[in-house]
């Protein structure tokens, strides 16, 4: 949330609307991530899903950090949980493939 914040206030441009656009897009996917491990039972998706989160996040950092440094390191938290959680997932649905 800060870092939206912090992104929002900035002086508007092509940067922070793409930054905005990418904030909401990570927003979104990472509430989505615990309907798909935990409801769907498509196996495959949650990995999926979370490394499209992992990409938006990457592109996220580059235009925060464009935009403003402090935002930026407001997200390496964030950035090392999503790791934590694609690393998990890819394991998880590699170690439990002979099951399909």
């Amino acid at each position: 949330a800060w870092t939206g914040a912090l992104i929002w206030t900035k002086r508007a441009s092509h940067i922070r609307s793409f930054a905005l656009r990418a904030w909401v897009l990570q927003i979104v996917l990472n509430t989505l991530w615990p309907i798909c491990f935990f409801y769907l039972p498509i196996p495959v998706l949650t990995p999926i899903l979370i490394t499209i989160l992992f990409m938006t996040l990457l592109v996220l950092m580059f235009y925060t950090f464009l935009i403003t440094r402090l935002g930026a390191y407001l997200l390496i938290p964030y950035f090392l949980m999503v790791v934590y959680k694609l690393l998990f997932h890819w394991v998880f649905f590699i170690l439990n493939i002979n099951l399909l």
